[in-house]
C-alpha cells in the first residue's frame, strides 16, 4: 500500500519535518497500520513511513531512501543511537530518543544489563519482532520489558500494556552515575504484569 500526500505535507516533509498529519494525506487506500512508501500527488517517492490510520499523526518519517525497513534496519539505527551516547559515565541511560534519533515513537532506556522499551504507535507496533531483533543485537540485554502502557497508544488504537518479551528483569537495579550509587525498583504494575507473564509461560 502507498500512500499519497499532498504538496504542503510534501513541503513540510522535504523541510525536515518528522511528521505528516491527517489533513495533509491525500489518499490512503488501505487504512492499515504498518510501514508504507510515501508519494507526493504525482506518484514522486519521498520516503518510508510508519502509517498510524486511526491518529492525528498519519505518517512519521523512517527514512527518505528506497530501502528494506527490516530488522538488521532496525539494528543498524539502534546502534547508530547508541554510539551517540558513547561516554556517558552511568549505567542507566535513554538509548532511543524516538524522533531525535530518526526512529519515531520508539523509546528505549537501557538500566545496566536490561532494557525498558516503549512502542508508542500503530505503525511501530507492527514491527514489533524487528524492533525487538533491533535492540538485541545493538544492546545484547539479558532482558527486554516493553512498558506499553502510556496514554498515547489509546490514539493509536492500541492497548495499553506491560509485557515482558524476552528474558528476564530483576525487581530491583542497581545503577551508577558519576561515582555515585543507588536503586531502581519496579513499580508495583510492572511486577504484576511480569508475574502474569511467567505465569502464562
Amino acid at each position: 500500500m502507498t500512500v499519497k500526500i499532498t504538496a504542503r505535507g510534501a513541503e513540510r516533509w522535504k523541510q525536515g519535518h518528522p511528521w505528516v498529519y491527517r489533513s495533509d494525506v491525500a489518499e490512503e487506500p488501505e487504512k492499515k497500520p504498518g510501514i508504507v512508501p510515501v508519494t507526493d500527488r504525482r506518484g514522486k517517492f519521498l520516503g518510508r513511513a510508519l502509517y498510524s490510520p486511526s491518529s492525528e499523526i498519519r505518517l512519521r518519517l523512517l527514512t527518505r531512501a528506497d530501502e528494506p525497513i527490516d530488522a538488521r534496519w532496525w539494528a543498524n539505527r539502534i546502534g547508530d543511537a547508541v554510539r551517540r551516547r558513547n561516554g556517558i559515565n552511568a549505567t542507566a541511560w535513554r538509548a532511543v530518543h524516538g524522533e531525535g534519533d530518526g526512529l519515531p515513537s520508539l523509546i528505549v532506556d537501557k538500566y545496566d544489563s536490561w532494557i525498558v522499551a516503549q512502542l508508542l504507535s500503530a505503525g511501530l507496533e507492527t514491527a514489533r519482532a524487528d524492533v525487538l531483533a533491533g535492540i538485541r543485537e545493538a544492546l545484547t540485554p539479558e532482558g527486554i520489558l516493553l512498558r506499553n502502557d502510556a496514554a498515547v497508544r489509546r490514539h493509536e488504537g492500541l492497548p495499553l500494556e506491560v509485557t515482558l518479551a524476552e528474558g528476564q528483569v530483576p525487581q530491583t537495579i542497581e545503577i551508577a552515575e558519576d561515582g555515585v550509587r543507588y536503586l531502581a525498583k519496579r513499580c508495583s504494575q510492572w511486577i504484576r504484569a511480569l508475574r502474569g507473564s511467567r505465569a502464562a509461560r
